[in-house]
């Protein structure tokens, strides 16, 4: 755990790769200090269709979906460093955005096979 879904706008490929967010989001997990690295799963997803307000804004989100017991100041450590990673790539003009989710420990199910 965590499981990071990070959002992104498409056309900011020419600007950076689906590899470089995962890296970023990779780093600010690590850099939260709240999980150890084979915990941390990301996923990607790219929008060619997206609307923000009424201008032409670009857009990352990303959704840390965590498992339920952290502490508001934990919580907001992830949040921090994982902006902090995604301003290092310098986008210029861009929304970022990252919230936590928290899934309850006691309805949470995995199998490995």
């Amino acid at each position: 755990m965590p499981h990071l879904v990070i959002e992104y706008a498409k056309d900011l490929e020419p600007q950076l790769t689906p590899g470089q967010l995962i890296e970023k989001a990779f780093g600010g997990a690590v850099q939260s200090g709240l999980f150890t690295t084979d915990d941390i799963k990301i996923r990607v997803r790219a929008y060619e269709d997206y609307q923000i307000g009424t201008g032409e804004n670009r857009f990352i989100n990303i959704t840390a979906h965590i498992l339920s017991g952290r502490t508001v100041a934990q919580k907001s450590s992830l949040t921090d460093a994982i902006l902090m990673q995604l301003k290092s790539l310098k986008l210029g003009a861009i929304e970022l955005t990252v919230q936590v989710y928290n899934i309850e420990r006691e309805t949470y199910a995995k199998a490995r096979f």
